[in-house]
């Protein structure tokens, strides 16, 4: 190989080194966050109904406090979110972002309900020691404690819809298996309590 063709041969390598440092580099640089991707895998489970999704997602003290497998939590979702989804139209998501400290999203998707009134289906994804993690039972019965006996969706979650929404779907959720709810991570409530 004559010394011109060498040299050639190294500024093809070369360029080719450095054209494959710039693609890993922006891959990095642009892949999206795996919290950003585990909150909208986690929405869209939601939306779904996919118990073991959500299951997967489930913080382990829920777990335990609501006995949780993925039929109860699918049951749970038939009761809570399927009516709600089933009877709206989907309008469009928002934006999933990072918090500031970098160990919280939300993922929402936005609904129209037929009285017109818009509501979202949130989660919120924390950072944990394995997969992200979030509270599945009480993020679905928040959602579904939005909509007074009417049916409207009102825009935030008051005390009164709170409490309206526990005795509107105890029975419900106690007939699927569900006798606790964690309403804080650490905590473990029965319906009396």
């Amino acid at each position: 190989m004559s010394p011109a063709t060498r040299l050639q041969l190294v500024r093809r390598s070369g360029w080719a080194f450095c054209v494959a440092v710039v693609a890993v580099v922006t891959f990095w640089y642009f892949r999206a966050n795996p919290l950003i991707r585990a909150a909208n895998r986690m929405v869209a489970a939601m939306r779904d109904g996919d118990g073991d999704a959500l299951y997967d997602a489930t913080i382990a003290d829920e777990r335990s406090c609501s006995d949780l497998s993925p039929q109860k939590i699918h049951k749970a979702w038939q009761v809570l979110i399927e009516p709600l989804v089933v009877g709206s139209r989907l309008v469009g998501t928002d934006p999933t972002e990072l918090d500031s400290n970098h160990t919280q999203v939300i993922a929402a998707l936005r609904y129209l309900n037929q009285q017109g009134d818009p509501w979202k289906l949130n989660v919120i994804a924390n950072q944990s020691d394995g997969d992200a993690k979030t509270d599945v039972i009480y993020s679905m019965l928040s959602t579904a404690s939005l909509f007074d006996s009417d049916g409207h969706a009102n825009p935030t979650l008051t005390p009164d819809l709170s409490l309206n929404g526990l005795r509107r779907y105890r029975a419900r959720l106690e007939a699927v298996g569900i006798h606790r709810v964690m309403l804080a991570p650490g905590t473990c409530f029965t319906w009396d309590e």
